[in-house]
């Protein structure tokens, strides 16, 4: 059973994992705001939770915040319900997987218990950067739901070391990864101007940081042009800034868009620009990665771990529109520079967070989950041994399981 929230485009990239696994599991989908299309090849049922979703943002304060979670009540109160009709149409999860620390990771620890079956979380980002790091009710929260996991999964190696500064004593290093088979670049090369930025409109995606430094980089680039995928709290005032600035002929605003839409965007566009003020793995940005994009990125603590500076990608200092902006000239004048970053950048994909080699890890953290003992903490028994952040390490689960994976298929 996965419990995600995410929005449409980004689930159907998540689930995409799947099709990876030496054994294809059956999925129970259940999220909130809706039904979504799901990935052809896998055996999907989707359970709609109709309760609206908020993001939790990095200034809200503690009211705001105990408001918001208001919703999660009736999150929580719908696992019964959902318990009740799953069991009553002859379905047996083996696991849940969560995938963010709360309220999805709450809502899959009452499932857990529930049906009497292993937990696995993946902290994803701002569930720990912003919840656990800005708000002290959250932070007790999330500390005590990580806990009573089987295992919890970390996304990038600082997002790991939060965690453990948090106490949080089971979590492993797995990253996002994508499908480098079908995303790769253009066979010709062709210049582009075009600057794309894919991610939520929210305050530490710094989407706003972006549009004052693109203002800067058309004093330069004359013909530059700047694509904005994404929808959130602040984009009305992206919109608004942007005729204020009158930079309407020159900004493209993209609320929600396909996967396969922005694999287009990707084709035409000559930069990728991720400013967040901290992240944990973007699905998009291995995106951009897999398609062979000049990656300029915040020198966030999961960014500086990931690339190393001017090799794979070019590094601006956090908050710093001067630097952001000049960067970005550099990536768009510079065609030596942008062959060597877009080269390194498809390889460090190719060999860190494909599919391929993503998938069969994640099906044996399942494996491992589902075969050890009750509650047994997985993350106690991991070895992760990298050399910084260049090689992604291989999981010992040899006290858990033998390479020989079962035959039966199971439901996740």
């Amino acid at each position: 059973m996965l419990v995600c929230d995410f929005q449409s485009g980004l689930l159907s990239r998540i689930l995409d994992v799947y099709r990876f696994f030496r054994t294809p599991p059956e999925i129970i989908l259940v999220r909130r705001g809706g039904g979504v299309s799901v990935n052809r090849g896998l055996c999907v049922h989707v359970e709609a939770i109709p309760l609206p979703i908020r993001e939790f943002e990095e200034s809200m304060s503690l009211a705001s915040a105990l408001l918001a979670m208001f919703p999660v009540m009736g999150y929580l109160a719908s696992s019964l319900l959902l318990c009740l009709k799953i069991r009553l149409g002859g379905a047996s999860p083996r696991l849940v997987h969560a995938r963010f620390v709360f309220p999805e990771g709450l809502f899959g620890l009452v499932l857990a218990r529930l049906y009497r079956v292993p937990l696995v979380i993946s902290a994803e980002g701002s569930d720990v950067n912003v919840m656990m790091r800005k708000n002290a009710v959250l932070r007790a929260i999330c500390r005590f739901v990580l806990a009573q996991a089987d295992v919890a999964i970390a996304v990038s190696n600082p997002l790991q070391k939060a965690l453990q500064q948090f106490g949080i004593t089971n979590s492993i290093y797995l990253p996002n990864s994508v499908d480098t088979s079908s995303i790769s670049p253009r066979s010709e090369f062709r210049k582009s101007e075009s600057i794309l930025f894919v991610g939520s409109m929210t305050t530490k995606k710094r989407a706003l940081l972006l549009l004052r430094a693109f203002e800067r980089v058309v004093m330069t680039v004359a013909a530059a042009t700047l694509i904005m995928v994404g929808d959130g709290p602040l984009r009305k005032t992206v919109q608004e800034e942007t005729r204020r600035k009158q930079l309407d002929g020159r900004v493209k605003l993209f609320p929600r868009v396909t996967p396969g839409f922005v694999v287009q965007l990707l084709s035409q566009a000559g930069v990728f620009v991720l400013p967040s003020v901290s992240e944990g793995l973007s699905h998009a940005l291995l995106e951009a990665m897999a398609a062979g994009k000049v990656i300029v990125a915040s020198s966030n603590e999961s960014h500086k771990e990931l690339f190393r500076d001017g090799h794979s990608a070019l590094l601006f200092r956090l908050d710093d529109e001067k630097d952001l902006a000049e960067q970005v000239v550099l990536a768009l004048t510079n065609e030596q520079l942008r062959s060597k970053l877009s080269r390194s950048a498809r390889e460090l994909c190719l060999r860190q967070f494909s599919n391929t080699e993503i998938g069969p890890k994640l099906e044996r953290i399942y494996l491992a989950s589902i075969q050890g003992t009750s509650r047994h903490k997985i993350g106690s028994h991991v070895r992760y041994h990298s050399q910084r952040q260049h090689e992604v390490g291989e999981v010992d689960f040899a006290p858990f399981l033998s390479r020989q994976f079962s035959a039966k298929s199971s439901k996740v």
